[in-house]
């Protein structure tokens, strides 16, 4: 379950907002296969003086439409829980599946 914040400043529109958070997810399902349903953001709107960023560093110019993206994501949950053996290897056949799909 990867948790998204997204901070940018302050006076973007609803609509604007739902665009951009949507976009994120867009990207995090088709990349790296979080599935559509898991979906957990935050949007963090600040003040000119409360978002600091350098204008010109690598990859710059950035503009007051920056936008500054956290992720946090843990190990994927597996597919049988249990203490044996078995489901251990089962796990591990689901995440090769999925990573030979990609």
């Amino acid at each position: 379950m990867p948790v998204i914040d997204i901070t940018l400043l302050r006076g973007r529109t609803p609509e604007r907002l739902r665009v951009i958070a949507d976009a994120i997810h867009d990207a995090l399902v088709q990349e790296f296969g979080v599935p559509v349903e898991d979906r957990f953001q935050v949007i963090h709107q600040c003040e000119r003086h409360e978002l600091i960023y350098d204008r010109t560093f690598v990859g710059g110019p950035r503009t007051d439409g920056f936008v500054m993206l956290r992720v946090v994501a843990g190990k994927e949950r597996p597919v049988a829980l249990c203490n044996d053996i078995s489901c251990w290897s089962q796990n591990r056949r689901a995440v090769t599946v999925l990573n030979q799909s990609s």
